[in-house]
Protein backbone atom coordinates (compact mmCIF):
# COMPACT_ATOMS: atom_id res chain seq x y z
CA UNK A 1 0.00 0.00 0.00
CA UNK A 2 2.67 2.22 0.78
CA UNK A 3 4.26 1.70 -2.51
CA UNK A 4 1.41 2.65 -4.20
CA UNK A 5 0.69 5.71 -2.64
CA UNK A 6 4.16 6.58 -3.03
CA UNK A 7 4.24 5.84 -6.73
CA UNK A 8 0.67 8.23 -6.92
CA UNK A 9 2.64 11.24 -5.24
CA UNK A 10 5.17 10.59 -7.99
CA UNK A 11 3.09 10.75 -10.68
CA UNK A 12 0.65 13.75 -9.42
CA UNK A 13 3.99 15.57 -7.86
CA UNK A 14 3.87 17.91 -11.07
CA UNK A 15 0.18 18.86 -10.90
CA UNK A 16 0.25 19.19 -6.86
CA UNK A 17 3.15 21.52 -7.03
CA UNK A 18 1.74 23.71 -9.59
CA UNK A 19 -1.71 23.39 -7.97
CA UNK A 20 -0.23 24.77 -4.40
CA UNK A 21 2.02 27.22 -6.46
CA UNK A 22 -1.00 28.86 -7.88
CA UNK A 23 -3.17 28.72 -4.12
CA UNK A 24 -0.50 30.69 -2.91
CA UNK A 25 0.00 33.09 -5.53
CA UNK A 26 -3.44 33.98 -5.26
CA UNK A 27 -3.21 34.47 -1.46
CA UNK A 28 -0.20 36.45 -1.91
CA UNK A 29 -2.45 38.75 -4.41
CA UNK A 30 -5.28 39.22 -1.84
CA UNK A 31 -3.06 39.97 0.69
CA UNK A 32 -1.91 42.89 -1.24
CA UNK A 33 -5.58 43.60 -2.30
CA UNK A 34 -5.84 43.66 1.78
CA UNK A 35 -2.74 46.00 2.56
CA UNK A 36 -4.79 48.34 -0.10
CA UNK A 37 -7.52 48.74 2.24
CA UNK A 38 -5.39 49.31 5.16
CA UNK A 39 -3.68 52.23 3.49
CA UNK A 40 -7.28 53.30 2.36
CA UNK A 41 -8.77 52.85 5.97
CA UNK A 42 -5.65 54.67 7.46
CA UNK A 43 -5.76 57.73 4.77
CA UNK A 44 -6.66 61.51 6.30
CA UNK A 45 -6.84 59.94 9.84
CA UNK A 46 -3.01 58.75 10.05
CA UNK A 47 -0.93 61.71 10.85
CA UNK A 48 2.57 60.07 11.65
CA UNK A 49 4.36 57.03 9.23
CA UNK A 50 4.09 54.57 12.27
CA UNK A 51 0.35 56.04 13.18
CA UNK A 52 -1.07 53.88 9.93
CA UNK A 53 0.01 50.63 11.82
CA UNK A 54 -2.53 51.62 14.89
CA UNK A 55 -5.40 51.07 11.97
CA UNK A 56 -4.06 47.69 11.22
CA UNK A 57 -6.58 46.15 13.67
CA UNK A 58 -9.44 47.97 12.70
CA UNK A 59 -9.02 47.29 9.32
CA UNK A 60 -8.22 43.63 9.98
CA UNK A 61 -11.39 42.78 12.01
CA UNK A 62 -13.50 44.72 8.61
CA UNK A 63 -11.78 43.19 6.49
CA UNK A 64 -12.75 39.17 7.73
CA UNK A 65 -16.07 40.15 8.20
CA UNK A 66 -17.05 39.39 4.21
CA UNK A 67 -16.22 35.67 3.56
CA UNK A 68 -16.06 36.19 -0.21
CA UNK A 69 -12.47 36.54 -1.92
CA UNK A 70 -13.87 39.09 -5.05
CA UNK A 71 -16.13 41.03 -2.17
CA UNK A 72 -13.22 41.71 -0.70
CA UNK A 73 -10.94 42.92 -3.43
CA UNK A 74 -14.39 44.74 -4.67
CA UNK A 75 -14.57 46.91 -0.66
CA UNK A 76 -10.65 47.26 -1.28
CA UNK A 77 -11.27 49.18 -4.19
CA UNK A 78 -14.31 50.92 -3.57
CA UNK A 79 -12.38 52.11 0.02
CA UNK A 80 -9.15 53.43 -1.99
CA UNK A 81 -11.77 55.18 -4.65
CA UNK A 82 -13.84 57.11 -2.33
CA UNK A 83 -11.28 57.76 0.46
CA UNK A 84 -11.36 61.70 1.39
CA UNK A 85 -7.83 62.72 0.94
CA UNK A 86 -5.63 65.79 -0.35
CA UNK A 87 -3.45 62.89 -1.83
CA UNK A 88 -3.80 62.34 -5.81
CA UNK A 89 -4.64 59.12 -6.48
CA UNK A 90 -6.50 58.90 -10.09
CA UNK A 91 -3.23 57.13 -10.64
CA UNK A 92 -3.65 54.23 -8.45
CA UNK A 93 -7.35 54.20 -8.72
CA UNK A 94 -7.02 53.33 -12.41
CA UNK A 95 -4.25 50.75 -11.90
CA UNK A 96 -6.15 48.86 -8.86
CA UNK A 97 -9.67 48.68 -10.85
CA UNK A 98 -7.87 47.21 -13.68
CA UNK A 99 -6.21 44.65 -11.11
CA UNK A 100 -9.13 43.96 -9.73
CA UNK A 101 -10.80 43.15 -13.04
CA UNK A 102 -7.63 40.81 -14.08
CA UNK A 103 -7.83 39.30 -10.70
CA UNK A 104 -11.65 38.22 -10.72
CA UNK A 105 -10.75 36.51 -14.01
CA UNK A 106 -8.04 34.74 -12.55
CA UNK A 107 -10.01 33.63 -9.56
CA UNK A 108 -11.92 31.32 -11.88
CA UNK A 109 -9.00 29.48 -12.80
CA UNK A 110 -7.49 29.65 -9.06
CA UNK A 111 -10.78 27.99 -7.79
CA UNK A 112 -10.87 25.17 -10.16
CA UNK A 113 -7.37 24.04 -9.27
CA UNK A 114 -8.51 24.63 -5.41
CA UNK A 115 -11.47 22.92 -5.22
CA UNK A 116 -10.39 19.51 -7.75
CA UNK A 117 -7.82 16.59 -6.47
CA UNK A 118 -5.50 15.46 -9.44
CA UNK A 119 -6.68 11.83 -10.39
CA UNK A 120 -5.18 9.42 -13.10
CA UNK A 121 -7.42 9.71 -16.28
CA UNK A 122 -7.37 6.58 -18.87
CA UNK A 123 -6.77 7.50 -22.32
CA UNK A 124 -6.29 5.36 -25.15
CA UNK A 125 -2.89 5.86 -26.81
CA UNK A 126 -1.88 4.31 -30.28
CA UNK A 127 1.31 3.01 -29.47
CA UNK A 128 0.86 2.40 -25.85
CA UNK A 129 -2.74 1.46 -25.80
CA UNK A 130 -4.30 1.74 -22.58
CA UNK A 131 -2.64 4.72 -20.62
CA UNK A 132 -3.11 6.91 -17.01
CA UNK A 133 -2.51 10.07 -17.18
CA UNK A 134 -2.61 12.64 -14.31
CA UNK A 135 -5.17 15.54 -14.80
CA UNK A 136 -6.89 17.76 -12.34
CA UNK A 137 -10.78 16.66 -11.78
CA UNK A 138 -12.47 13.56 -10.54
CA UNK A 139 -16.12 12.13 -10.43
CA UNK A 140 -17.12 14.52 -7.99
CA UNK A 141 -15.98 17.85 -9.91
CA UNK A 142 -18.38 20.30 -10.23
CA UNK A 143 -19.70 20.34 -13.55
CA UNK A 144 -18.86 23.90 -14.28
CA UNK A 145 -15.96 22.87 -13.40
CA UNK A 146 -15.08 20.13 -15.48
CA UNK A 147 -16.64 21.56 -18.26
CA UNK A 148 -13.23 24.24 -17.65
CA UNK A 149 -11.05 21.12 -17.73
CA UNK A 150 -11.93 19.63 -20.26
CA UNK A 151 -10.94 22.12 -22.79
CA UNK A 152 -7.11 22.56 -20.75
CA UNK A 153 -5.21 20.11 -21.22
CA UNK A 154 -2.04 19.44 -19.92
CA UNK A 155 0.24 22.09 -17.44
CA UNK A 156 1.17 25.01 -19.28
CA UNK A 157 -1.79 26.65 -18.83
CA UNK A 158 -1.79 26.27 -15.24
CA UNK A 159 1.94 27.31 -15.31
CA UNK A 160 0.95 30.48 -16.99
CA UNK A 161 -1.99 31.19 -14.32
CA UNK A 162 0.56 30.93 -11.14
CA UNK A 163 2.92 33.11 -13.23
CA UNK A 164 0.38 35.94 -14.03
CA UNK A 165 -0.72 35.98 -10.02
CA UNK A 166 2.61 36.50 -9.20
CA UNK A 167 2.81 39.27 -11.69
CA UNK A 168 -0.77 40.95 -10.35
CA UNK A 169 0.55 40.73 -6.87
CA UNK A 170 3.39 42.61 -8.08
CA UNK A 171 2.05 45.17 -9.80
CA UNK A 172 0.00 45.78 -6.31
CA UNK A 173 2.65 45.73 -4.22
CA UNK A 174 4.05 48.44 -6.28
CA UNK A 175 0.76 50.47 -6.41
CA UNK A 176 0.46 50.27 -2.70
CA UNK A 177 4.10 51.31 -2.59
CA UNK A 178 3.89 54.33 -4.50
CA UNK A 179 0.39 55.47 -2.31
CA UNK A 180 2.92 55.27 0.77
CA UNK A 181 5.59 57.15 -0.71
CA UNK A 182 3.39 59.87 -1.55
CA UNK A 183 1.78 59.72 1.35
CA UNK A 184 5.37 59.58 3.31
CA UNK A 185 7.01 62.97 0.92
CA UNK A 186 2.72 64.95 2.27
CA UNK A 187 4.19 64.05 5.65
CA UNK A 188 7.64 66.05 4.66
CA UNK A 189 9.58 63.11 4.96
CA UNK A 190 11.79 61.41 2.68
CA UNK A 191 10.84 57.90 0.39
CA UNK A 192 12.14 54.74 2.06
CA UNK A 193 14.57 52.40 -0.43
CA UNK A 194 11.30 50.66 -1.39
CA UNK A 195 9.57 52.51 -2.51
CA UNK A 196 9.15 53.30 -6.23
CA UNK A 197 9.54 56.09 -8.56
CA UNK A 198 7.41 55.63 -10.90
CA UNK A 199 4.03 54.28 -11.28
CA UNK A 200 4.34 50.14 -12.15
CA UNK A 201 3.57 49.28 -16.46
CA UNK A 202 0.73 47.17 -16.53
CA UNK A 203 1.90 43.35 -16.57
CA UNK A 204 1.19 41.18 -19.60
CA UNK A 205 -0.92 38.45 -18.43
CA UNK A 206 -1.08 35.28 -20.90
CA UNK A 207 -3.98 33.04 -19.31
CA UNK A 208 -6.67 35.66 -18.63
CA UNK A 209 -8.03 36.03 -22.33
CA UNK A 210 -7.62 31.83 -22.74
CA UNK A 211 -9.93 32.14 -19.14
CA UNK A 212 -12.15 34.58 -20.86
CA UNK A 213 -12.18 32.92 -24.30
CA UNK A 214 -13.24 29.30 -22.43
CA UNK A 215 -16.46 31.52 -20.45
CA UNK A 216 -17.34 32.57 -23.97
CA UNK A 217 -17.31 29.53 -26.01
CA UNK A 218 -19.56 27.81 -22.37
CA UNK A 219 -21.91 30.78 -23.11
CA UNK A 220 -22.18 30.32 -26.53
CA UNK A 221 -22.47 25.95 -26.44
CA UNK A 222 -24.85 26.37 -23.58
CA UNK A 223 -26.85 29.18 -25.99
CA UNK A 224 -26.97 26.93 -28.61
CA UNK A 225 -28.37 24.07 -26.33
CA UNK A 226 -31.18 26.05 -25.11
CA UNK A 227 -32.48 26.86 -28.50
CA UNK A 228 -32.41 23.31 -29.60
CA UNK A 229 -34.59 22.71 -26.55
CA UNK A 230 -38.21 22.81 -28.15
CA UNK A 231 -41.18 25.12 -26.29
CA UNK A 232 -44.30 22.73 -24.87
CA UNK A 233 -47.29 24.11 -26.41
CA UNK A 234 -49.12 26.20 -23.97
CA UNK A 235 -52.79 25.01 -22.74
CA UNK A 236 -55.33 27.30 -24.44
Amino acid sequence: MASRKRQSLIAFAKHTSVQGEIVHAANRLQSDFFLTFVIAISLGRAEKPEAMFDYYDHALAIWHVIQSDSAQRQMAFEAIATVPTKLNLANAIDRIRWAKAQADTLASGRNIVAHNPVTLRPRVDGARGLVHEPEFGSLSSRPAHQRRLDLIRGLKFWQALRDDLLKLSDYMSAINDYVLKDRFVSWGHKPLSFMPSAWPRRPRLQSVAQLRAIDSQLQAATQKTRRRIPRRPSRG
